[in-house]
């Protein structure tokens, strides 16, 4: 085996580790939580444990190579936690609900009999509003980062799911795109456009969790590609990713299920009618297709989903608590920029607008540029953002979008109709569907879809036998990995941001014992416990003048009672 192929293989197998450990996560504390065993140190190791036991069985491999793949992917999650660990996510949504969920989960919440509250960690009496949003949604990667945190007793080692979404995803594809025999500027461009896409490098400081979604849809896009190619790829196999990405997929957030749901519905049908067109009728095959996706769908939202979507069944009468039902909550209206419904032209407005992160009772307007333009004043910030609203792919996208259009075009209407060309039609139809079907693609973070049919198309430039649209393919490709890398300039920001965090919680360590108050983000509590700061948590201090951290706003005395 050539050195090329060998090194694909040993990415693939820790890519299929990695998603094989998110998925026994799910699965396992599903089951724990039944018998009322909470989230403990022990969790992490059970899902290594679990991924290998799937990995050899599926494999067939030596025990060797399973001892070594495992260790393999195990130092990659170090890693990715070392690396998440040095920096604070000083993020809205992080500080405000993802890390409270974390801190509970960690600290003894247990989401199929109980509720979540403030009291579980902080003690009896003290409530906060974000609860609800722990309660109703979808709790996969809180439960893996409550998982390191139960064994680093540090949060922010939590959030490097999204680094190792990025690995797994880069991984798979380079294993993919090798495998189908393509040219070495498509397989190493591909990879690392699928790797560092916008919104993982814009999350990958915090605790959001759309970037890890975009590269799990991916992941899932190119299992359902394999599934369906089993002259290459082997059949057990290309099932358990599906089975696997498809479950973490679903129980990310609420879009995932519905984004990943689209998409194996799409490939099964396919599936069907191209094997009834062959054979004339419903055989074998058809049969036992229909019966894994069944299992799949039970499995996705009964057991590794019992935490979210069942509980809010039993306890919401909905499926989606707290966006529907009796008391549900619209969190579109209010960080929406656009005053009008019309999302078709929100959508094309957001592609070819400057880089913005305003909303609609905000003063600014929302102007059009040309392609490949930009203004270093007006998009510099938003673009580091995690939930930048227009524009949000970054600020060479919307060039790039019409070269990828043209592309995927030319390709259509020019490549052989075979097997990769239905297959790819497929994906390209699911994404066209999603973009002009879910009103909020206007926000980039909600729209994976928009991006694989960039990446496609990009490739398709790329790997032109034409010499002309070859080079402006790999041109094109080249401005949309560095469109993609201008997050990083936030990275001296976070150091330094960070730094300053760390000594801030030094500097009131020495004032111990004191009184502390966030009402927007108790995630931060959770950093005070990690910094061994005893404190009691006192609401009046927001009624007096106090001290008040530069992270996140948080407000401390000295307890004056002891």
């Amino acid at each position: 085996m050539k050195k090329k192929d060998t090194a694909s293989l040993l990415m693939f197998d820790v890519a299929s580790v990695l998603i094989y450990i998110f998925m026994m996560l799910l699965l396992e504390t599903s089951v724990l939580f039944c018998f009322k065993i909470n989230i403990f140190w022990g969790t992490m190791p059970l899902a290594c444990i679990g991924a290998g036991i799937v990995f050899f069985a599926l494999r067939e491999n030596s025990f060797k190579r399973t001892v070594y793949v495992i260790t393999f992917s195990i130092i990659i999650i170090i890693l990715a936690s070392a690396i998440s660990n040095t920096y604070y996510d000083r993020s809205w949504d992080g500080n405000a609900y993802h890390k409270l969920a974390v801190g509970l989960l960690k600290n003894g919440w247990n989401p199929l009999w109980e509720k979540p509250s403030l009291e579980i960690s902080e003690g009896i009496g003290h409530t906060d509003g974000n609860v609800i949003w722990c309660e109703g949604y979808c709790k996969g990667t809180w439960i893996y980062a409550a998982s390191i945190y139960a064994l680093v007793h540090n949060i922010e080692a939590g959030k490097s799911y999204t680094l190792i979404g990025m690995i797994t995803v880069g991984s798979l594809a380079y294993y993919y795109l090798n495998k189908k025999k393509y040219a070495n500027k498509v397989i190493i461009g591909g990879t690392l456009l699928l790797a560092i896409n916008p919104i993982a490098m814009q999350q990958m400081d915090s605790f959001y969790l759309d970037g890890f979604l975009h590269c799990m849809i991916i992941c899932l896009v190119i299992s359902l590609m394999m599934m369906q190619d089993n002259d290459l790829f082997d059949k057990k196999i290309s099932k358990s990713l599906v089975f696997s990405t498809m479950i973490v997929c679903g129980n990310i957030k609420f879009t995932g299920l519905l984004y990943g749901g689209i998409f194996c519905i799409a490939f099964y049908i396919y599936a069907c009618v191209n094997n009834f067109r062959l054979i004339g009728k419903i055989d074998s095959a058809i049969i036992e297709r229909t019966i894994f996706y069944l299992i799949l769908a039970v499995t996705t939202v009964l057991w590794a989903g019992n935490l979210t979507y069942l509980t809010n069944v039993i306890r919401h009468k909905t499926l989606l608590y707290p966006l529907l039902g009796s008391d549900s909550k619209d969190i579109m209206s209010g960080n929406s920029p656009f005053l009008e419904e019309n999302h078709i032209k929100n959508l094309l407005v957001s592609l070819f607008s400057y880089t913005d992160n305003m909303q609609r009772e905000a003063d600014g307007t929302i102007d059009l540029k040309i392609p490949f333009t930009f203004s270093i004043k007006r998009e510099l910030y938003s673009i580091i953002l995690p939930d930048t609203r227009i524009g949000g792919f970054g600020i060479f996208f919307s060039g790039i979008f019409c070269f990828a259009i043209i592309g995927l075009f030319i390709y259509i209407l020019k490549l052989k109709k075979d097997k990769d060309f239905w297959l790819i039609l497929t994906v390209f139809s699911c994404c066209i569907l999603l973009t002009f079907g879910i009103k909020e693609s206007w926000w980039a973070r909600y729209a994976p879809y928009i991006y694989i049919i960039s990446v496609v198309g990009v490739l398709v430039l790329v790997g032109s036998n034409y010499k002309f649209i070859n080079k402006i393919g790999f041109i094109i490709m080249l401005i949309l990995l560095l469109n993609n890398l201008l997050p990083l300039i936030s990275l001296p920001i976070d150091i330094k941001k960070s730094m300053t965090i760390r000594s801030e919680l030094v500097e009131i360590k020495a004032e111990m014992p004191i009184e502390v108050y966030n009402d927007d983000f108790p995630g931060v509590y959770y950093n005070f416990k990690d910094s061994n700061i005893k404190y009691v948590i006192n609401e009046k201090l927001a009624e007096e003048e106090n001290k008040q951290m530069n992270y996140c706003e948080t407000l401390w005395r000295t307890n004056v009672n002891e």
